[in-house]
């Protein structure tokens, strides 16, 4: 019994023509933004210190 080979990639399929762009952020919007990222890094800097047992 023979098989016959697939292709090894499958075409790119064709973006939605009903996509939007994504907004840009208020001024607002990314201030907090980037006080969450913040914190956020603080927060894993922080776990990553007690792991190591630099701090804690």
């Amino acid at each position: 019994m023979t098989q016959t080979k697939a292709p090894a990639e499958t075409p790119p399929a064709k973006g939605k023509a009903t996509e939007t762009a994504p907004m840009p952020l208020s001024p607002e919007e990314a201030h907090r933004l980037d006080l969450k990222t913040e914190r956020d890094a603080r927060r894993q800097a922080e776990v990553g210190q007690i792991v190591r047992g630099d701090g804690g």
